[in-house]
């Protein structure tokens, strides 16, 4: 009789499957979430403000759930939020973009009693919402950064500009700023001149405050990590092979092995914050002389994540096991997280067109 009550206690086990909700409407972070744990047999629910997402259409996304848009009314999205965690039971929820991470962090103590979160600790997501605060950790930490000034005025801007030359990066300390419950998506420019930066300070300054930053020539290059606490449990990197001109998502990457060197940086700032989760720590790099800055850091999915995942890093799921069923993966090695293909690239079709028009029309 006990081991007929073993054997159906196991048989029950195997029928429970877990579920999982993903907050994102987009085809690269949330739809790559998406599938990679459906592939993983696990039930996956999407919540969705944007009917035209593609991630509806998936295989692997067992039901869509509606919400109402959160950049216009994050309140209602958060209420929204709640209701879908108290009538149905997640093992976990994932917001694949800042429009999700952002309300759910500053309602953690509302929802973490009803489903455990995807989402940064109070200070991790402190020194990434905040675009000044990387900077300042970075600083301490003795990591290279661009030179970095935020004003919220335009006050003593003769003075400030004296330590700067052109072309200058102008940064939002947040690139999405809610002000009367409305959101503002605000840019990262490059100026080339004192006219510009005073038009685009006239119209930035007025959301929040802004970072004015050295510029340096090179390469976009991103690290990823999976981290437990601030100890590393996977890590990916790649380099940009197309990018805007003017900054903003690339559009043509390849898979990199990790630079060791500042593979240290970015785990003695995430060990710091104790991290735990995934993260983009991104750099700029110049390919020929190797000088590398600090440029962000992220901690949400990356927009990027299909080629991690075609080189062998399979980040969600390695979340989800990390996360939910408290294990790491079978061929994880300490300090050097799990193996991957160098030199797989990964293509965005629609916006490489958009790279080869700009860069034909560039000066």
């Amino acid at each position: 009789m006990l081991q007929a009550t073993a054997a159906l206690d196991t048989m029950t086990d195997n029928l429970k499957q877990n579920k999982v909700l993903v907050l994102g409407v987009d085809e690269r972070a949330a739809l790559s979430v998406i599938r990679s744990l459906g592939r993983k047999g696990i039930t996956v629910h999407q919540g969705s403000d944007y009917v035209g997402s593609v991630c509806r259409y998936s295989r692997y996304n067992s039901k869509v759930i509606e919400f109402p848009k959160a950049a216009k009314d994050p309140d209602a999205w958060i209420e929204r939020l709640i209701e879908v965690l108290k009538a149905e039971t997640y093992d976990l929820v994932i917001p694949t973009a800042d429009n999700y991470l952002v309300p759910m962090a500053k309602n953690r103590d509302r929802l973490e009693s009803l489903a455990k979160l995807a989402i940064p600790e109070e200070r991790g997501f402190e020194y990434t919402y905040d675009k000044g605060k990387p900077f300042e950790l970075a600083e301490s930490l003795n990591v290279p950064s661009p030179r970095s000034v935020e004003i919220d005025s335009m006050e003593n801007l003769d003075e400030i500009l004296k330590d700067f030359s052109y072309p200058i990066i102008v940064k939002p300390v947040s690139s999405k700023v809610w002000q009367k419950n409305q959101r503002h998506k605000m840019d990262v420019s490059l100026v080339k001149d004192r006219e510009a930066l005073e038009a685009k300070l006239n119209r930035q300054l007025t959301v929040c405050p802004v970072l004015l930053q050295t510029f340096h020539s090179g390469v976009g290059v991103g690290q990823y990590f999976l981290m437990q606490e601030g100890r590393m449990i996977a890590g990916f990197q790649h380099q940009r092979v197309h990018e805007p001109l003017k900054g903003g998502g690339s559009s043509y990457r390849k898979s990199r092995k990790l630079d060791e060197e500042f593979k240290v940086h970015s785990l003695n700032m995430l060990s710091d914050l104790k991290w735990t989760g995934v993260a983009m720590v991104e750099y700029k790099q110049d390919l020929k002389t190797g000088d590398t800055v600090l440029i962000e850091i992220n901690g949400r999915f990356w927009g990027s994540l299909p080629l991690a995942l075609q080189a062998g890093v399979d980040f969600p799921f390695l979340l989800f096991q990390m996360l939910v069923e408290d294990k790491l993966p079978e061929n994880f090695e300490e300090g050097k997280g799990v193996p991957y293909k160098e030199n797989v690239y990964c293509r965005n079709f629609a916006k490489d067109f958009d790279w080869l028009k700009e860069n034909f029309l560039a000066d």
